[in-house]
């Protein structure tokens, strides 16, 4: 759990993200520019060929033609990548604190403390090398209690980092209010086929006692087991992908306090 002592300190940064636009813009342009350069290059190559002013092997114009429509078909990609992040990328500014968040977006400026966030959907992967990212995709989104949603994607930065700053304490603040649903007898779905009640789980069709149960989290997995009562060992239930899971981290938490009470 997250001391509210904390609330008394001045807020500590843990992550933070810039995103302009401006950059790809610039990037677009010196690709266009390189293209014009290169097809410039290919066409006076060609026209000084058929008029014959210099003398050039067959094979070596034949390999030159290549280079060129090789060069050429990567600054084209570079152009129409640069050109649509250019397009659909605003100007954003991400600052992650053990108190809560800001979001700065399309001008506007965000600022919420921990406590407003209601469900966390941790959705984002990637391949790394060491701490640089290779290749990310997926995303990580934040909805609060005023239906605002703030969705953390590749483009952003590192999603691991970002992630490992948010995780503990929307942990901390999803389970308590998952704990306090619960406390009023009311259930809390975290999947089509997961909802929490009470007294245990309804995993798809089989509502189960938080006595027979164990919850944890593994990789990018949650996974139910099932006591078995005549040997006193767990088989596995259910697995859950956590990027299709609402609120796993501060869910996990919960469950395994839950079941030892019940224990």
């Amino acid at each position: 759990m997250i001391s509210t002592a904390k609330a008394l300190q001045k807020p500590r940064l843990l992550f933070a993200a810039t995103i302009e636009r401006k950059p790809y813009w610039r990037r677009f342009r010196l690709a266009v520019i390189l293209l014009l350069v290169v097809l410039a290059a290919w066409a006076a190559l060609e026209v000084v060929y058929m008029r014959g002013g210099v003398e050039i092997d067959a094979n070596t114009l034949d390999i030159g033609r290549l280079a060129a429509v090789f060069v050429a078909g990567l600054l084209l990609v570079r152009v129409l990548v640069h050109f649509w992040h250019w397009r659909t990328r605003r100007d954003e500014q991400i600052r992650i604190y053990d108190q809560g968040f800001s979001w700065l977006r399309e001008g506007e400026a965000h600022k919420y403390s921990w406590g407003k966030l209601v469900t966390i959907r941790e959705a984002g992967h990637g391949i790394y090398l060491g701490k640089r990212p290779l290749v990310q995709w997926g995303t990580h989104r934040l909805t609060m209690a005023d239906k605002e949603q703030f969705v953390f994607k590749p483009y952003h930065g590192d999603m691991r980092a970002f992630i490992r700053a948010v995780r503990p304490y929307a942990a901390d603040v999803t389970g308590t209010r998952m704990g306090r649903i619960l406390r009023q007898e009311k259930p809390v779905r975290l999947h089509p086929q997961l909802v929490a009640w009470p007294g245990g789980l309804a995993v798809g069709k089989k509502e189960l006692h938080w006595s027979l149960l164990d919850v944890d989290r593994e990789g990018d997995r949650l996974v139910i087991r099932l006591l078995n009562e005549k040997n006193g060992k767990y088989k596995m239930l259910r697995r859950f992908p956590v990027s299709r899971v609402d609120n796993v981290q501060g869910f996990v938490e919960l469950a395994t306090t839950t079941i030892e009470h019940h224990r």
